[in-house]
Formats: structure tokens, sequence, C-alpha cells
């Protein structure tokens, strides 16, 4: 370790002025009597937290310590009541849930519990190219044929009023299971359980789906007890359907704090026990040791090859997976996904590189705001972008360009999109803004990744619109932007036991977010090119004459980043690292691994 040596006031090569994070010198002090912990854990958590009482909620990430009582949420008393009629009287019921993993997980998650109270219910997930998202007249009237008399719509439902009205009017009845923010009127269901609807009070905004989900089973179950129902039925364990949880609330990226940070802690270790023969045969074919199984491989193993099958394959494969008590449907379900997977990749590589082929010969990167679709480009005829992947293409364009951008995959006149913002950009309320103004079909979201639907007609306009709307927020955004760090360290500082130490601060996600440190003034020893896309540094700091110790870093997608250019014909200059570091565990030896994410060039 070594005191922080001051950079320039100039901006890294991803335009962010770096800030070592202040912290509460008489917390740290009080933490390390208190928790016996040492100096470098108690800073890190002197930044995160302003009190003591706050830490060792943090620092217990059970569900005792953190979970209300669930029926703080609006209308919960309704939704158990009904459910338990439909329990009682022996009424068909189905769960209709949307078609990525938070989907999966919930559907997943709701027909377990009924499955250990021998009720068999139905799941229905929507395919994303005909159906599009959330409930629709026709499969409720696929459900009404097939004598179901309940449905349950989960991660969805909340805006959903005509379908839910045409189920109404046909005789179907419907509760809605979500968290998706819903203002003013609400569809005519039966009741809603969502605690972003605007008259619930409760503190379980920051909840997924799954989260939502497991309230309300906890809820049941609960009331069942009072009723004596467990008296001649077996009481199933709650804390067995935390794997599923977990999964949902990493792949939906809320809050890992409160009660997600419990859910997820308990949920991993009960993820490696592998109770769920779904998520077992899916980890073992992708080739993950389930007992170190932690929120990467949810977040960028699990989650992705789950997705694919709502993105380019089968929507209800992910479901079906997760509550299958079959191992040889398991397995045969996950080499389908696996494949799916390979496939969404092919295909989001050809949309990417005709997307960013647009970027730079039509100079979008020179707007507050990148709005790209399948159109011929210098000639050349665009492929049919797939609605799938138009997310992940999003996500890394503005990655490389650091502004806001959508991409639209437009097929017979009518452009469906996904958008991804940068910090201080408002892409969801331009949207709801936009749509409100009769320029778009349908929209909304959240600030920083939001949907739209649009006619082809009015895509000019929408664009003039968008560009107006957040030119002054982009350039506010890039006057403004920073980025945090945690401590300043030596490369010889970075050991496997300092990496261990950080496990204390575990789960990592949203809001608790993987510490980040600076490696001042360090030389590249050696780089090469990992699977042509990533790229692999041996770095040393600069007063070592390459002699002393080396430590690996990797970028990864460095051919999309703005570093790989700079770096491969600089490799001689000095250089300033920002990122995160890890255990790289081969052949039974572990070492550090630094997980570059931004740098900065020094002027030699």
């Amino acid at each position: 370790m070594r005191s922080k040596e001051k950079l320039s006031h100039n901006k890294s090569l991803k335009g962010y002025l770096w800030h070592k994070r202040t912290y509460n010198e008489k917390l740290k002090s009080e933490l390390q009597q208190r928790h016996n912990i040492s100096d470098f854990i108690a800073e890190l958590l002197a930044m995160r937290f302003d009190s003591s009482k706050k830490v060792l909620n943090f620092l217990q990430p059970t569900l005792k310590h953190n979970m209300q009582d669930p029926y703080n949420m609006k209308y919960m008393d309704d939704v158990i009541r009904i459910i338990k009629d439909a329990i009682n009287k022996k009424r068909r019921i189905a769960i209709f849930g949307d078609y990525d993993v938070d989907g999966a997980t919930s559907s997943a998650l709701l027909k377990n519990y009924f499955s250990k109270l021998n009720i068999e219910v139905g799941i229905y997930i929507p395919d994303r190219i005909e159906e599009g998202y959330g409930p629709n007249t026709n499969a409720f009237s696929k459900l009404k044929e097939e004598a179901y008399e309940l449905v349950i719509t989960v991660d969805c439902g909340a805006t959903a009023f005509e379908p839910i009205l045409a189920a109404k009017e046909m005789g179907l009845d419907i509760l809605v299971l979500d968290h998706h923010i819903s203002l003013g009127e609400k569809p005519e269901a039966l009741a809603i359980v969502n605690p972003n609807q605007e008259d619930d009070n409760s503190d379980y905004g920051y909840l997924c789906a799954a989260g939502v989900g497991f309230l309300v089973i906890v809820a049941l179950q609960s009331a069942l007890r009072e009723d004596n129902y467990f008296e001649v039925n077996s009481e199933p364990n709650l804390l067995e359907f935390l794997d599923l949880v977990a999964l949902g609330t990493v792949c939906d990226v809320v809050p890992l704090v409160d009660l997600n940070r419990a859910f997820v802690a308990t949920g991993l270790k009960q993820m490696s026990k592998g109770k769920n023969i779904g998520l077992k045969a899916l980890a073992a074919v992708a080739g993950i040791n389930f007992q170190e199984i932690d929120t990467y491989h949810l977040g960028y193993i699990l989650g992705p090859r789950i997705n694919a099958g709502g993105r380019v394959g089968k929507a209800s494969l992910g479901a079906k997976l997760l509550s299958t008590d079959d191992e040889a449907e398991a397995y045969k379900i996950a080499l389908e996904l696996e494949q799916y997977n390979k496939e969404r990749k092919a295909i989001e590589h050809i949309v990417q590189e005709e997307a960013i082929q647009q970027v730079e010969t039509k100079q979008l990167h020179q707007k507050s705001v990148i709005i790209s679709y399948n159109q011929a480009v210098a000639g050349k005829q665009a492929s049919n972008w797939h609605p799938g992947v138009i997310g992940i293409v999003a996500s890394r364009i503005k990655e490389k360009y650091n502004l806001p951008t959508a991409v639209i995959s437009l097929t017979d006149g009518i452009g469906k999109a996904s958008c991804r913002s940068i910090k201080g950009v408002d892409f969801g309320s331009a949207i709801t803004k936009a749509r409100a103004e009769g320029l778009l079909l349908n929209g909304g979201g959240h600030k920083m990744a939001a949907g739209f639907t649009v006619a082809e007609s009015k895509l000019t306009n929408f664009s003039d619109y968008l560009e107006k709307s957040l030119k002054a927020e982009t350039a506010k955004a890039h006057l403004e932007q920073t980025v945090n760090y945690d401590y300043d360290f030596a490369v010889s500082a970075l050991t496997v036991d300092l990496c261990k130490e950080l496990e204390l601060l575990a789960p990592f996600g949203t809001d608790n977010y993987k510490p980040k440190f600076l490696l001042s003034n360090c030389k590249i020893v050696h780089l090469r090119m990992l699977a042509d896309k990533h790229l692999k540094l041996i770095i040393a700091d600069h007063a070592s004459g390459f002699y002393d110790k080396t430590i690996e870093a990797i970028l990864w997608q460095a051919v999309d980043s703005p570093f790989y250019e700079i770096i491969t014909k600089n490799q001689r200059a000095t250089f300033s690292f920002l990122g995160s570091i890890k255990i790289n565990s081969w052949q039974n030896k572990e070492k550090v691994q630094f997980e570059l994410e931004d740098i900065f060039m020094h002027n030699n």
C-alpha cells in the first residue's frame, strides 16, 4: 500500500475524473474496535455507511435482520385471501410470467411452492417476437380454453389495462404481482401487489419480481399455518426457494442492499447445495463448480443462458428448466439453452457490427443521443435486427461512446427499441414524455434503461425530439462525470489474502459495488489478445524496474472499448489503472487478477 499519488486533472480514456472516496475517521476507528476488522476493511465500510448500526446490518445479511412484515405491501391481504380461496376450492391456477430471468425465476418460484403443497399449476410465458412483453388477450383466451380459473401475473401486468379487462369479461380472474413503476389508474385485476404502485407505502420498492413473489409465499404460508393447513400437509422450507430469488435479484440488476442482500447471501448458500435440478443442470453444462458459485456466475453465466430462450429461442424454456423435477428433462433443456446462447452471441455480433458501422459512417456519436436502427449503410443492406439482442447491443454501444443509446429493430414499418443510458441522463422520463406527445406507440422504463415502440413514419420526428430533450442532460453529465475509487495500491500489495478479506463485503452488485482500486504509474511488461477480443496485460510498478512483483490484468471486450488502440500503440507509456481484484484459480494455484475498468495515460 502507499499514499495516493495525485493524477493530473485531465480525464481518463473513458472521459472520467477519478476521485478517492472520503470516509469518517471516527467511524472507521469505532468499527475496528467493535467488529475486530482490519484497518483496510474498516475504511471501506466507513466510506459506505454513516453509522455503526447500518454496518452491523450489512455485516449480518440475514432474513431475520432485514425482512419486514410482508403485509406492509398494499393489498397483500387481498391477494392471500384470493389464493387461499382458490386452494380450498381446488380452482385451476396458472402463472403468467415475463420472458426474462426475473420472469422465469418468479414463475418457477410460485410453481415450485405450489408443487410442495401438492397443487399443480401451469406456467405461460409469452413469445418475445410474436406476443411481446406482458399479458395479452390471446394468451388469456388460451388459458381460459384450458380451463384455468385464476391467473397470477408475475413481473408484468401493472399496466396491462386492455388484456386484464378482456380477461375479466371472459370470466378469468387475474392477480398481479409486479415491481414496475405504476402511477395513477390500475388495471381491473382482483388485486395487485406491487411495491412500486402509487398507493403502496412499504419500503420494498427495490425488490425484483422474484423478491415480491417470495414475500407472497411467506405471507401465504403464514396464513395457511393459521388455518391449520399443515396439520395434514407438509410445511415447505421457505429457505429452499431462495436460490431462485437470488438468481432473479442479481439478473434484474436491482440494488443489493437490505433484504435483497439477504436474499442473495442466503440464496447462494442454498444454491451451492444443488437442490434445484434445473440450476444444477445449467451449471454443469456451463462448466460451473456449484460449490464456488457467486454473483458473477449468476449475472454473467447462468442468467444469459436462461435469457437466451426468451431472446432467440423458446421463451418458456427458462421457467420450465427451473421448475422441473426430472433430471433427464433438466439436462435436455440446459443443453438446448446452451445452444440458443451460442446462437444469441452470433446474432448479437452481427447486429453490433452493423450498428457500430452505422454510428461511425453517419457520425451519430457526435450527437447527444445515439439512435441506431437496421437500415442500409454505405450501400450495404442491413440485416433484420433480432429484437432479442438489441438491449445487449445498446449497452455495448453506450459503453463504447459514453452516450445514451437506443437500438431499434425495424420490421414492416414498426420499430421495437431498447435504450441504455449514462449516469445523469434520464432516458425513461424522455421516453414517457415522447409517448405523451404522440411520437411513440408505446414506451416507458427507468433512468438507465427503457424501451419503446415507434412507427417508422415518426422515427425522424422522434429522433429530433429525443436529441433536443437530452442534449442539456448529456452535456452536463459529460462535464460532471466522475468515478470514485476506494484505495490506492502498489502492485506488490495486491495479494490473495487481500482478495479473501474483501469477501466480508460480498455479495457485490448494484448499490453494493465491488471496491475499485487505483494502481498508479505502472508499466506494461507484456500484453496479448485472448479469444480475439480481450486483452491480457502483465503490469508492474514503474519504480520496480520490472524486476519486482507483476500482476495479471484483464481488459474484457477490449476491441469494443476506447482503450484498445491507445494501449497497443503506446505499450512503453506510463499508465494508471482503475479496476477491481479477484482470485484466479488455475490448477490448484491461486493468484490475483486485476480487472480493468478505466485507464489514464500519463504524459511521458
